[in-house]
């Protein structure tokens, strides 16, 4: 375009001490590795899963003649 700079592509240059993320060629297992750590083993066990599901109240914007309640 017309009165437009050219716009370069700056170099990266590369930190010494800057850490970077470790990719699956560092890990024991083939994929990508889980956010939640090596630990945690899924699915997980039900003494472990706290969840009550919604009820009505819970989801006052629900139509009135909502079948699925």
């Amino acid at each position: 375009m017309a009165g437009s700079s050219k716009k370069t592509v700056q170099p990266f240059l590369i930190d010494q001490d800057a850490e970077f993320h470790v990719d699956e060629f560092a890990s024991n297992s083939a994929g990508a590795m889980s956010p939640f750590g090596d630990d945690v083993v899924f699915p997980l066990p039900l003494d472990k899963i706290h969840y009550t599901h919604p009820t009505r109240a819970n989801r006052p914007h629900l139509p009135v003649d909502d079948p699925a309640n």
